[in-house]
């Protein structure tokens, strides 16, 4: 009798047992419908991925072409333009740059001396004041040529 109550627990055990297994094999199922549709919707993204990824290859050709047929039929005034408007903006760049440079420089000889431009005797407020002027006339030159770039963009139009 005992081995009959065991073998009943088996029976249910391995009854509910099946109905998970059977669950998760419905489970299983879904997930693999799932995956494949999945699968093939990549699938169908990664050919119209290529299809763009191919009209964009083409288009940039297209576009140097146009560009080098362009650059052929550009006068010289254009041509000069273009590189009088490239040599200001680099112009403008590095007198930025120096302008900075300047500045902090300035900041750092004045926190050290304790000063901000007193008209004192010493060798350190006399090199502040050098240095002030080198930063205006960086100034001015920056402005010009900022009114310099604009008259170039004024003939562009």
């Amino acid at each position: 009798m005992k081995n009959a109550e065991e073998l009943a627990k088996w029976d249910t055990s391995i009854l509910e047992n099946r109905s998970m297994l059977i669950t998760l094999e419905e489970e299983l199922n879904r997930v693999l419908a799932g995956q494949d549709a999945l699968e093939r919707r990549l699938q169908m993204v990664e050919a119209h991925q290529k299809g763009i990824h191919e009209a964009l290859n083409g288009m940039s050709a297209e576009a140097e072409r146009l560009y080098k047929e362009e650059q052929g039929l550009a006068d010289d005034q254009a041509v000069e333009r273009d590189a009088l408007y490239e040599r200001t903006s680099r112009l403008g760049t590095t007198l930025r740059q120096i302008g900075d440079q300047l500045g902090d420089a300035i900041h750092d000889v004045n926190s050290v001396n304790g000063t901000s431009g007193e008209a004192a005797d010493t060798s350190v407020s006399k090199l502040v004041r050098i240095l002030n002027n080198q930063l205006n006339s960086l100034v001015q030159l920056e402005d010009r040529t900022v009114e310099l770039m604009a008259e170039v963009n004024e003939r562009d139009l």
